[in-house]
């Protein structure tokens, strides 16, 4: 099997507005990152690593020991194994998803904030 490139989605997770109840943007934030991960698998193929789902270690029995730092080095040493990263929603107001653009950057891995062109340009990667 030929080793098809690894997208790294990229947005924000935490909540950025001051105007929103907080859990609903949360929520809001983490469904646009699942669904664009669903659908870049079903629809295209395409495998992604999805931070959303980093909620599932906080629910283990270590959990709560789990620091916020903790789930960020953990993102940024996935994203040096991803290939390209696609930005999501308003991932310029999210210190986060800036931090992980700047190391994808400084790695020379490409970000993409048009689906259609990550898509196209991960079909010229499989070629």
């Amino acid at each position: 099997m030929k080793r098809k490139p690894l997208i790294y989605l990229a947005g924000p997770y935490t909540p950025v507005s001051q105007n929103v109840n907080h859990a609903t943007e949360m929520l809001g934030n983490m469904r646009r990152g699942i669904t664009a991960c669903a659908e870049l698998l079903a629809e295209h193929d395409i495998v992604s690593f999805c931070p959303w789902l980093d909620y599932q270690l906080f629910l283990t029995s270590v959990g709560s020991t789990i620091t916020a730092e903790q789930i960020k080095h953990y993102s940024l040493q996935v994203l040096l194994h991803c290939d390209a990263v696609l930005t999501l929603g308003k991932y310029t107001d999210s210190s986060g998803t800036m931090a992980e653009i700047r190391e994808a950057n400084r790695q020379k891995i490409p970000v993409f904030n048009n689906q259609n062109n990550l898509i196209d340009w991960y079909r010229k990667q499989c070629e």
